[in-house]
């Protein structure tokens, strides 16, 4: 018998013949199971894993881990009434939780936030509960498996730096569109790609890095087209996009709603290398209307305490800045408090300039910039 098989009667009477009769006892109602269940959800949704064990015993450790993972870090951990989220892989910060904090009735379910393509995979439950009565510190450890997939339908879609694309959705239905959000949960911040409601865009609602740069193919959504197109491209546009359409039907009754989501993988190619003289954008984007924000772009290569550039509260600190930038770096919007814009252009770039820029706010890193400089033809 392989670990983790249910035990028959006969199997349970032999391990009594060696064993007391209350521990006996104990192991026919507690044996540790290795049960498993299979759930679907999808892509951008909030699943709940569940996973709860009958017994009056104390619950000192909940650890739901991700073998497949193949790297440091649980799902969620917890031992003696307390949350490690310095034990917790990356993957899964700010996004798991337990269904009930106070685990009654040994429910230790935890809820999995907007799932991706990536939370597919098997998810283990493992829970160890000692009685606090006995003279022994006696312990039973039980596991549950599930075998979460993530579905939904999603089209791959490869773009040049610089071009243009068009990000495709359509639905056939004769309702009328209520609401269309198109957005990036990879982003990990507020806004929309685009976000439209009852016949009016919502520009305030949008993400910064996409001011100015989506506008619908249809603007009157005709045949149900609510594709967007997707204006001059940079690698941060990379990801995982989301359609989301809730369309109903003005003639019935009740008020009844129908919501479609597609899924597009965008992948951005080619090769962004300023030639020298010539002038780099390094892109950097936070939330708007910020305020008090400490913004500084700095160049970890240059070993020094100075930086690109530096700003405190809206203003800029030219004696914190590196002789090498002075006169070189400005602002890419004069409103970028206000508008969450926080990129810099880098003017009449050098040899010099290679390398890696990372821009620093003080309520949010942002990830590093790489920027290659390409030397003339001939020089």
């Amino acid at each position: 018998m392989s670990l983790g098989e249910p035990l028959s009667i006969c199997d349970i009477l032999k391990s009594c013949l060696n064993l007391r009769l209350f521990f006996c006892f104990h192991f026919i109602i507690f044996f540790p199971s290795a049960l498993q269940q299979d759930v679907q959800a999808k892509f951008g949704e909030d699943v709940t894993l569940q996973c709860q064990i009958t017994t009056d015993e104390r619950i000192s450790v909940v650890k739901w881990s991700r073998p497949d993972l193949n790297t440091d870090g649980y799902v969620y951990f917890y031992r003696n009434k307390r949350f490690y989220e310095n034990y917790q892989h990356p993957s899964f910060y700010g996004r798991v939780k337990l269904r009930d904090p106070e685990m009654k009735d040994g429910d230790v379910s935890v809820i999995l936030k907007n799932v991706t393509f990536n939370d597919t995979g098997m998810y283990e439950c493992h829970i160890a509960v000692r009685n606090p009565v006995r003279s022994k510190r006696a312990h039973t450890e039980i596991s549950l498996f599930i075998d979460l997939t993530v579905t939904g339908e999603f089209q791959d879609v490869q773009v040049k730096f610089g071009a243009d694309v068009t990000l495709q959705c359509q639905i056939s239905t004769d309702e009328i569109i209520s609401v269309l959000k198109w957005s990036r949960a990879d982003l990990n911040t507020d806004g929309y790609v685009y976000f439209y409601r009852n016949k009016r865009f919502y520009e305030n609602y949008q993400h910064p890095s996409f001011h100015g740069r989506v506008k619908l193919r249809d603007p009157e959504m005709k045949d149900g087209d609510v594709s967007v197109i997707l204006k001059k491209v940079t690698f941060n546009d990379a990801g995982m996009y989301e359609c989301h359409v809730a369309v109903r039907n003005p003639v019935r009754n009740k008020r009844a709603h129908t919501e479609i989501s597609h899924f597009i993988n965008l992948t951005v190619t080619g090769e962004s290398l300023p030639q020298r003289g010539e002038n780099a954008t390094l892109e950097c984007y936070g939330p708007s209307d910020a305020t008090e924000i400490m913004l500084r772009w700095t160049k970890p290569d240059l070993q020094t305490d100075n930086y690109v550039i530096y700003l405190k509260d809206g203003h800029f600190q030219k004696d914190l800045q590196n002789d090498l930038f002075k006169g070189r770096v400005e602002l890419k919007d004069s409103k970028w408090m206000t508008n969450g814009n926080f990129s810099v252009i880098l003017q009449n770039v050098t040899l010099n300039d290679s390398g890696t820029y990372e821009c620093y706010a003080a309520y949010n890193n942002q990830p590093s910039i790489n920027l290659k400089v390409k030397e003339e033809v001939g020089s």
